[in-house]
């Protein structure tokens, strides 16, 4: 008992202090800011623009909901699709208080284990799923991305960097489309034995991949538009593609676990990428992450804990 306290408690300063880190991030770049950076925030953004950009928030997750529905029912988890929905969003909430998302993982694993009778390799199956598709999905887009942009200052101009960029879609395509070969490589590993035995392709197939991979690009396209809409406001004129690529690299960013919710760390990513890669003031783009990221995790919390509790008392 006594371990399991101070188990609890260890874990309780940890995300603490990453906090910290976070807000001391925060806090060092807004101190160093000019005055009148500040003010833009009061002038040039409107309650309008926060209520659109969070509306595309929250629809940005219905095409990650119908995948998360879409994944399980594939790979035979006896729920109801009601339940996967309560499920789901609930998770927000976990994810907003732990770090790297892995409270939401827990908390679905948990729900289904409760209300199914599959076994923990199935729903850990699941879960692998999301994540290893998510990650392929948003490594697509943000290719893609760079090959299609037309900003003049975007170094991926260069045609050897263009070549870069289609071996890197190569290679991404060969993973998903040989994923069956790779695993069975790969499990014979030592060191991944363990992992990959929760993992399996067997309902995977060209329609399930090119399923996945669609409804990952419109949910994230519906969060790159809610980040374009802050930019307007603050006059930043960036085409929607490269909006697309600056929040990918920032949510690959966020999967390094340096602070709580990347909380710090995803701002001045933000800014870093759009002023460097396109030329965007540093102040104004990193103004426009923190309302975005801010209305992020506001949603993610009253969202996901709405759904917790009704789906506790519908229980």
């Amino acid at each position: 008992m006594e371990k399991s306290l101070e188990g609890a408690r260890n874990k309780i300063v940890k995300i603490v202090f990453k906090v910290a880190i976070g807000v001391l991030i925060l806090g060092i770049f807004l101190f160093n800011f000019d005055q009148s950076s500040l003010l833009i925030i009061k002038d040039n953004v409107t309650m309008s623009t926060i209520l659109l950009s969070s509306l595309f928030i929250i629809l940005s997750t219905l095409p990650t909901l119908i995948r998360w529905i879409f994944i399980a029912k594939k790979n035979y988890i006896n729920s109801a699709i009601i339940n996967l929905a309560y499920y789901y969003y609930a998770g927000f909430f976990f994810n907003s208080i732990s770090p790297a998302n892995l409270g939401g993982d827990a908390y679905k694993f948990l729900s289904v284990k409760k209300g199914t009778d599959n076994s923990n390799q199935d729903i850990i199956n699941v879960l692998l799923h999301e994540r290893i598709y998510g990650l392929i999905s948003l490594l697509f887009i943000v290719s893609f991305g760079f090959l299609l942009s037309t900003n003049q200052s975007l170094f991926i101009n260069s045609f050897s960097n263009e070549i870069a960029i289609y071996l890197i879609s190569l290679i991404l395509f060969f993973i998903l489309f040989f994923k069956k070969i790779i695993l069975s490589q790969l499990i014979q590993i030592k060191i991944f034995t363990k992992f990959l035995s929760y993992i399996n392709f067997r309902s995977a197939n060209i329609k399930y991949d090119i399923t996945i991979i669609i409804l990952s690009f419109l949910g994230f396209a519906l969060w790159a538009a809610s980040i374009f809409f802050v930019l307007k406001e603050f006059n930043i004129n960036l085409d929607f593609i490269d909006v697309l690529i600056i929040s990918g690299l920032v949510e690959i960013i966020r999967f390094i676990p340096i602070t709580f919710q990347g909380i710090g760390i995803r701002e001045p990513s933000f800014a870093i990428l759009a002023s460097e890669l396109f030329g965007i003031n540093f102040e104004l783009a990193f103004l426009s992450g923190l309302i975005i990221y801010a209305c992020l995790s506001l949603i993610n919390i009253f969202l996901g804990s709405a759904f917790y509790f009704i789906n506790n008392f519908k229980n």
